[in-house]
């Protein structure tokens, strides 16, 4: 499993793709502190280096744009967009994805319901 790490701001308007993209861009200054920031990757779910989050989208066939993006590397797709899917299935799933702690040590990422 990896993680890819779309830059915090969207494209600007001189962006030759247009402006508010989410990208990929590790070589990209921060506005504040005209620095790279090292957490940003360059994307390598697909393999296909695409530096927009909108490329994924258009390789299926969406007009779709929105993080976050669980991508299948195995069946090369994306299997949820949704944010608290992807929470649920992490948390259920975390021992088959390589997770070393045992179900007891492993935190829990889903919140306590309201009753």
């Amino acid at each position: 499993m990896t993680l890819d790490v779309a830059f915090p701001n969207r494209t600007d308007d001189d962006d030759p793709a247009g402006t508010g993209l989410w990208e990929f861009n590790p070589q990209r200054s921060a506005t504040l502190t005209a620095t790279t920031l090292p957490e940003c990757t360059a994307e390598t779910a697909t393999s296909k280096q695409y530096r927009l989050v909108r490329q994924i989208y258009q390789a299926e066939a969406s007009q779709e744009t929105s993080l976050p993006i669980l991508y299948d590397r195995k069946n090369k797709r994306i299997v949820s967009n949704e944010s608290a899917e992807i929470i649920r299935m992490l948390n259920s799933q975390a021992g088959p994805l390589g997770c070393s702690l045992s179900d007891a040590d492993r935190p829990d990422l889903l919140p306590a319901r309201c009753s």
